[in-house]
């Protein structure tokens, strides 16, 4: 590039425009929004083009009727203050928070487009094997955020993204996604109190929706239901309103995937292990869904082992302005 076009990007990048509805060409800081690539009830998702340094990221922006909310603008700089403190590699990276006028923003890692709910729509069910190759990564995120003090509260596909078009793709990776409800657990121990409803109806924990003491066991509880939703292609509850899918939740035993795919038999014991209504008769951890899963492909059996939790890690002071380094990338990643 030409030194003098390198200049032109330097001040088109120090003179951001700040529209009040966002869209294609608008600049946040140095980063131009190219496209739009998806929305949700606190933000939405653009895939983004840095001026001066020319690398694409996704940049999730806060809705601007949100942006004076201060606790909203809190969880939204919480989300990127949680992922870097876990720093895992099968987490959604995060490179940058910022503000630009009335919008507040997060720099992002760029996935494909389509997420696992958008693939499991398009394709129907997994199956186990490809059920175990998404859980996997997803139960060792799960159990780095744990260590580091966090439950994620809200496991589903539809938070869950590839860094490849295609689920089979040897080189692409799982990444979770969403920490903007993640639960910092507190100093007395492995429990925290949720004192404010936060989920997804159709995948929430019973003791979140009766607003108790949150762990580790909330998010297996979501990753049983997971589980089910990729195998079965629905979820294990539904109803006409979320108040009749949570009161499911709280009452009604898990169904058995074997009801509406006969072979998925060898994993009904599991479902229902995982999504037990009491946190103390679940799986203690995530690696202990995966390795039932496993187990049940292979043809074996795991002893349901005591639900032990262990302590969180002690904390450390994390910032954004220090990148972390990624580990165990796969070439191609």
């Amino acid at each position: 590039m030409l030194d003098h076009e390198t200049e032109d990007l330097g001040r088109r990048a120090g003179r951001p425009v700040t529209p009040a509805t966002l869209g294609p060409g608008a600049v946040l800081g140095a980063w131009r929004l190219d496209h739009h690539l998806a929305a949700g009830g606190c933000g939405a998702v653009y895939r983004g083009h840095h001026l001066v340094l020319g690398r694409d990221a996704a940049i999730k922006v806060l809705h601007p009727h949100l942006a004076d909310d201060p606790a909203m603008v809190a969880r939204f700089i919480r989300e990127a203050q949680a992922i870097n403190r876990i720093g895992h590699p099968n987490i959604v990276d995060v490179f940058d928070v910022g503000t630009c006028g009335p919008h507040t923003y997060l720099v992002m890692e760029l996935l494909d487009d389509a997420n696992l709910e958008q693939r499991l729509d398009g394709d129907g069910r997994l199956t186990l094997p490809e059920c175990l190759a998404v859980l996997a990564p997803v139960a060792d995120a799960l159990t780095a955020a744990h260590r580091a003090g966090f439950v994620h509260r809200d496991v589903k596909a539809r938070n869950i993204g590839f860094t490849r078009a295609r689920l089979d793709d040897p080189g692409g990776e799982v990444r979770l996604l969403d920490f903007g409800i993640a639960k910092l657990l507190g100093d007395g121990g492995v429990g925290s109190s949720a004192t404010v409803r936060m989920g997804t109806p159709h995948c929430i924990a019973p003791e979140q929706i009766r607003g108790e003491s949150i762990d580790a066991r909330t998010d297996v509880y979501a990753l049983g239901v997971l589980l089910f939703h990729l195998a079965t292609a629905v979820y294990p509850f539904d109803g006409d309103d979320s108040s009749e899918v949570e009161r499911k939740h709280l009452d009604a035993p898990p169904p058995r995937p074997s009801d509406l795919v006969p072979e998925l038999a060898i994993i009904d014991d599991l479902i229902a292990w995982a999504m037990a209504k009491a946190p103390d008769r679940r799986p203690a951890t995530p690696r202990a869904v995966v390795d039932a899963l496993r187990a049940a492909i292979n043809g074996t059996r795991v002893r349901r082992a005591p639900a032990r939790l262990a302590r969180p890690a002690p904390r450390r002071a994390a910032s954004l302005a220090t990148p972390r380094r990624r580990r165990d990338r796969r070439p191609g990643g």
